[in-house]
């Protein structure tokens, strides 16, 4: 049996991984010139920038699996619970645990904290009886029906039961920092996902969570041929035979088409309609990202993350310090910015040349960080045109039309990808693992 996987990023890797341990004549095709998709990284000047996915979540039980598989648990770290929040013209220090060496100034902050957001935090415990009710179906696989949260947004879920500020000052910077999107863009479903997992904490590899596609990449260098890309998926009688490159037809006896949705369409023109509905119900958003190494920390001391709400006017959902999140990122003594921005609140930016975008990225970052230096250590610019899937509730109706058949609609043929579950690495490797085992289990 001969499977071709299209797409090299972590849904295509778990898939070509999962298939090769059974023995499987796999092979990748990734149309880039390196493997890894949107969870990659780069090393330059001693840094590692992490281009795509920051980190993981505790719920995470395919994706640390497969770390186990891989010999990479033992490099889970969790990122520290250290936050600040714009709010007032004035940048509010958090941490999410309290620390043992300095329990007064986690107090003052957290008092500090109340004090600005006491309007917001007010209604914030509604949440609470949803989540208990509900936490078994919120998870990033789970795709049983929750009624109102499928089908409202998330920003129309919030103002109904927890009104504008617990929206505008609490929940709109989480969820933009998490989609680089708006809470408007997601499912109630998705937004309480990511509110739950939140909560749960973070978790890094030592040298990043790109960590895990290397290491897949590496397993697997000889089956994963880059610089390749796919024209098209080609059928016979309705059956999905191989792919076509600018090399001619690739047979194989399945596919699985690990790309994100606009590119399975355009590799899948004659589709089976309910398949199609589905892809045409994927939206991402895009985002611009900027890296630039400094000498010391911009942050407040020990701050991973500072989240800018909407209200304050920037187009950065939010900036860290990779630096924090894992030293192992940023040469000793040094931190690593990483600002991230919602493309959608400045469409200007993506018409901008280089150099006017990087000078547009670093200003308005250092509005924030008054004290960011003139010449940095480094800087580069990241474009995403196609960030992060949008979880929204036409996304899910569409999902659960196809319901468990997903695999069988179209003989030959199977998807992978984060928007076949709640989009996450979760759902990307579960995606990947689900469209092996449909393989071996049709052999």
């Amino acid at each position: 049996m001969r499977v071709l996987v299209v797409g090299a990023g972590i849904a295509g890797l778990t898939a070509l991984h999962t298939l090769r341990e059974a023995g499987v004549d796999a092979v990748a095709l990734e149309a880039q010139p390196v493997a890894g998709g949107r969870l990659r990284s780069e090393r330059r000047a001693g840094y590692t920038l992490e281009l795509g996915a920051q980190f993981f979540f505790r719920g995470y039980r395919a994706t640390f699996a497969l770390c186990e598989r891989l010999g990479l648990l033992p490099e889970l770290r969790a990122v520290p619970r250290s936050a600040a929040l714009y709010q007032r013209a004035t940048l509010y220090p958090i941490e999410g645990a309290p620390s043992w060496r300095r329990p007064w100034l986690s107090l003052e902050r957290a008092r500090a904290f109340a004090r600005a957001h006491r309007h917001a935090l007010r209604r914030l415990p509604r949440l609470v009886p949803t989540l208990l009710r509900h936490r078994a179906r919120l998870t990033f696989t789970d795709q049983r029906s929750l009624a109102q949260l499928d089908h409202d947004s998330f920003a129309v879920y919030a103002r109904q039961h927890l009104g504008e500020a617990a929206l505008e000052q609490l929940l709109q910077p989480l969820v933009s920092a998490m989609t680089l999107g708006e809470p408007e863009d997601v499912s109630a479903r998705y937004g309480m996902v990511l509110v739950r997992a939140a909560l749960g904490g973070l978790f890094t590899l030592e040298s990043g969570v790109s960590t895990l596609t290397q290491r897949l990449h590496e397993r697997h260098r000889e089956r994963v041929v880059l610089g390749t890309p796919v024209r098209r998926i080609a059928f016979r009688q309705g059956r999905a035979v191989g792919v076509e490159t600018d090399h001619g037809l690739h047979e194989a006896d399945h596919v699985v088409c690990a790309t994100t949705a606009s590119a399975a369409s355009r590799l899948l023109p004659s589709l089976f309609s309910p398949l199609k509905a589905l892809l045409a119900a994927v939206t991402y958003s895009s985002s611009t990202q900027l890296f630039v190494g400094v000498r010391g920390a911009l942050l407040p001391a020990g701050c991973y993350a500072l989240g800018l709400p909407r209200a304050s006017g920037s187009f950065y959902a939010g900036v860290t310090d990779d630096a924090v999140k894992s030293p192992h990122l940023a040469p000793p003594g040094h931190g690593l910015l990483h600002g991230f921005t919602v493309d959608a609140r400045a469409p200007q930016l993506a018409s901008l040349p280089h150099d006017a975008l990087l000078h547009a990225l670093t200003e308005e970052l250092r509005r924030w960080l008054p004290t960011l230096p003139r010449a940095p250590a480094l800087t580069l610019v990241q474009r995403w045109p196609e960030a992060v899937c949008l979880a929204s509730p036409a996304l899910l109706v569409q999902r659960r039309r196809l319901g468990p058949g997903l695999h069988r609609v179209v003989p030959g043929l199977k998807l992978a990808g984060e928007y076949l579950y709640a989009p996450s690495v979760e759902g990307a490797v579960t995606s990947g693992l689900d469209a092996a085992r449909a393989i071996l289990e049709s052999s």
